[in-house]
């Protein structure tokens, strides 16, 4: 009898090691997507647009930065306001921003001229330390739709950016009241 119960132990672990798990426990690994960001958006159309953006993603609270839309007829000035989610590595962000129009020496804001907009990424790491932070990357698409008047024009970007530091710049998150 003890012969065939230590045959059947021996059956029984001998497939168990089949129906294990290999590599450590499943489930999500998180990325580290805090630190500052420099882009460019770049329009997919042929359109006479392009965006510049500086991001920070911090480990606590809103992303928060600043952006600068070059458009054939205005430029725009404004703010990103996001998240970064570590467990993804995907930053949402909503952009917007108001025409920088100068008269003489003062600048005039318009409230019927204004661009808004949506911005979807993911933090890529690198495959190489050699570049460092700039290994790291946001790379994504971004809409933005520009009111100028009563004429809207939509445009589709494609986000690229470089990692630039590990923490978040934290002097775009401040706003003052007047």
């Amino acid at each position: 009898m003890k012969i065939l119960l230590a045959c059947l132990m021996c059956l029984v672990l001998t497939v168990s090691e089949g129906f294990a798990l290999k590599g450590g426990p499943i489930y999500p690994v998180a990325k580290n997507v805090v630190g500052t960001y420099s882009g460019v958006m770049t329009p997919t159309d042929a359109s006479n647009t392009l965006g510049i953006f500086t991001v920070g993603i911090p480990d606590a609270g809103l992303a928060t930065g600043t952006i600068t839309i070059f458009t054939g007829i205005r430029t725009f000035v404004g703010t990103i306001r996001g998240f970064g989610n570590p467990e993804t590595g995907i930053f949402r962000g909503a952009i917007q921003a108001i025409p920088v129009v100068t008269a003489g020496t003062s600048t005039v804001t318009t409230l019927n001229e204004h661009a808004d907009g949506i911005l979807a990424a993911t933090v890529e790491a690198g495959k190489t330390t050699f570049l460092g932070l700039a290994d790291t990357r946001l790379a994504g698409s971004a809409f933005i739709t520009t009111t100028i008047g009563s004429s809207l024009t939509f445009t589709s970007f494609a986000v690229e950016a470089f990692k630039q530091s590990n923490t978040a710049n934290t002097s775009t998150s401040s706003t003052t009241s007047g």
